[in-house]
């Protein structure tokens, strides 16, 4: 059918000679439209943690995280009210209402570094900090954090564990670094992830803008887009995958002709459950974009097809692989 290019121009000429009509209804096509393509390119992510059955283990639906302050005292999270949770040297930490942790600090604060440790244990949701500084970071299930209630004048140092996403806030008076045993990541302002987990023999830093130096038994600096794999002395992997990299801040689990061993160490930390082998296993890789809020045995049957077989005990929390 051919189109009526008059009613066209008749609707056009209505909406330049101001008709309110016309205008509205010009409004709401746009809204329909851009609600449209909301929902085709809208986020898949689970708001919610799928229900687990009687042999199955669900994904964590809670923080279960702890702050434990310089004097010793340890505070969990999910039971503590929004607000102020402690004040330290003049600073105060507060629970957002999303769960957020807080410092807010003065200008100067008492001058005395107290140090804090913010755990998220296996099993548990990622957890949001925001620093004295601005700065935030944002910990994977299985991490921690060490940082001070406010930073000195001269230096911002954390020590992490785990895996963390950290957006710093910038100050060239002040450096931040991040540390890892051996490895040191020095930066300015910029976002990056680090990866640290004590069970892989391999650290990986990956920037995703700005610039940092990582230094170990070697030192180098990265670009955006850059990885740096550190064993004893960093190596460099160009142009990596950033969404990949990122999926578990984002609700997902993203594997790619991955390993085995290597996509069982991602479940057992993120369901808490320890897995074991048994012998002769055959080399098998996998490759996938899967929702974490999927029950183990949903997860597990997406992405092998088959391939693998697999009990789950749910009160010993283990997960069982065979050929």
């Amino acid at each position: 059918m051919a189109r009526d290019r008059t009613s066209d121009s008749t609707f056009l000429s209505k909406i330049a000679a101001g008709d309110k009509s016309a205008i509205r209804w010009g409004i709401v096509v746009v809204i329909v439209l851009c609600v449209g393509v909301w929902w085709a390119f809208r986020p898949r992510s689970m708001s919610v943690a799928q229900t687990a059955g009687p042999n199955d283990v669900g994904a964590p639906a809670r923080n279960r995280a702890t702050l434990t302050l310089a004097n010793g005292q340890q505070l969990i999270l999910d039971g503590a009210p929004n607000g102020v949770l402690a004040i330290q040297g003049g600073v105060q930490i507060l629970k957002g209402t999303d769960g957020q942790v807080i410092y807010r600090a003065d200008a100067q604060g008492s001058g005395e570094l107290l140090y804090n440790t913010l755990n998220n244990p296996r099993g548990s949701i990622v957890v949001d900090a925001k620093l004295s500084d601005g700065s935030r970071v944002w910990l994977n299930a299985g991490s921690s954090l060490r940082c001070p209630a406010v930073f000195p004048s001269d230096d911002r140092t954390v020590d992490i564990t785990g895996e963390a996403y950290f957006e710093v806030a910038s100050d060239a008076r002040r450096p931040f670094r991040v540390k890892n045993g051996n490895m040191v990541v020095n930066v300015l302002g910029t976002s990056f992830n680090i990866r640290t987990y004590n069970d892989d023999p391999l650290r990986r830093v990956t920037l995703v803008e700005g610039k940092v130096r990582v230094t170990c038994d070697n030192s180098l600096v990265l670009d955006a887009g850059d990885q740096a794999v550190v064993e004893n002395r960093a190596e460099v992997i160009k142009d990596v995958h950033l969404d990949a990299v990122m999926a578990w801040k984002n609700g997902l689990f993203s594997f790619s002709h991955t390993d085995l061993v290597s996509v069982m160490r991602e479940l057992s930390c993120w369901y808490n459950v320890d897995i074991t082998y048994e012998n002769n296993m055959p080399d098998r890789y996998f490759t996938g974009v899967l929702d974490r809020m999927l029950t183990l045995d949903q997860l597990l049957k997406k992405l092998t097809d088959g391939r693998v077989h697999y009990s789950i005990d749910p009160g010993k929390r283990k997960l069982m692989i065979g050929p």
